[in-house]
């Protein structure tokens, strides 16, 4: 979930009465595209809107009905890349969130989603100067089948930044709860590409995002099973310090691999700790996270004994 800015009513009744001038001045055979773009920064405000939730049950009404929205705008105008770009960040929430350990369902939303920010990125890099509208389309096939493809989509730098991270945070959900598929465990030198990208030139991006995927990818194996157990910790200190310690779910992840794998309880505890004693409004502009993150970390609370030899 990305880094979001409040909007005060003034400033959001402007850009309402604005939107409904444009539409009235618009021709018929462009109302359906341009009422799309128009809906662009209401979305994002239903977005800060819906990450700012602590009624778990109202979030996950309010989320299905935002992400079908999205799907029918983008039924009308499906080059969109901020729409595009939303609709993955909304099936990443709305997966992690709410589909839990369903990992058919989970697959579903996670897929979904990668294939929104792949879209999206399609789009963005489209309309770059200068403009290339033949440019070929990403999508999973082309980055695992060709290395260039990706090499080329980085190449824009910073500014590249969003659509890599939605892209690895898709990816690397739909790869965690499918951990038996070797087709997908393929996909990860890819996945850790964009992620360490992200990390390299936005390391805030997302409240340390990048570096929680790293941590995630590199923790939650032992080293003699293939993790790097040291660099997992470097990543996660390093999400945690991003975030200011303030989302929980980093806390989560960071006990739920790397703690568990290494056997430290001592760490497991304390993390725990954290996540219980943390006030609701830590973060505000992201209390539904820091909700489902409260919920995780009493469930592995639970789990404690069983988890540690």
């Amino acid at each position: 979930m990305p880094q979001t800015h409040r909007v005060t009513a003034p400033r959001r009744a402007v850009r309402v009465v604005g939107a409904l001038a444009l539409l009235a001045l618009a021709p018929a055979c462009s109302l359906q595209r341009l009422t799309s773009r128009v809906a662009v920064q209401l979305i994002d405000d239903g977005v800060t809107a819906i990450n700012a939730e602590a009624d778990l049950e109202l979030a996950r009404a309010s989320s299905g009905a935002s992400l079908k929205l999205l799907d029918a705008l983008l039924e009308q105008d499906s080059a969109n890349d901020r729409l595009l770009l939303s609709a993955s960040e909304g099936y990443v929430g709305y997966a992690t969130a709410f589909a839990g350990r369903d990992r058919v369902r989970a697959s579903v939303l996670y897929t979904r989603a990668r294939d929104y920010a792949l879209r999206a990125w399609t789009a963005w890099l489209r309309g770059q100067p200068p403009l290339s509208p033949a440019a070929p389309r990403l999508d999973a096939a082309t980055l695992v089948a060709d290395a260039t493809a990706l090499d080329a989509a980085l190449a824009r730098g910073a500014d590249a930044v969003p659509y890599a991270y939605w892209t690895a945070a898709s990816w690397s959900g739909l790869i965690d709860v499918n951990r038996g598929d070797p087709a997908l465990l393929a996909d990860l030198p890819i996945v850790r590409r964009l992620a360490h990208f992200v990390a390299e030139r936005d390391s805030g991006f997302a409240f340390g995002g990048a570096d929680l995927l790293l941590g995630v990818m590199a923790g939650a194996v032992p080293a003699v099973a293939g993790g790097d157990p040291d660099a997992a910790r470097d990543h996660f200190e390093r999400a945690l310090a991003a975030a200011e310690r303030r989302f929980l779910m980093t806390q989560v992840l960071y006990a739920e691999t790397y703690a568990i794998a290494q056997q430290d309880r001592a760490l497991f505890d304390q993390l725990l700790d954290e996540i219980a004693a943390a006030d609701i409004d830590l973060l505000p502009e992201q209390r539904l996270a820091n909700v489902v993150a409260k919920e995780r970390g009493a469930a592995l609370r639970a789990r404690a004994d069983r988890l540690f030899l």
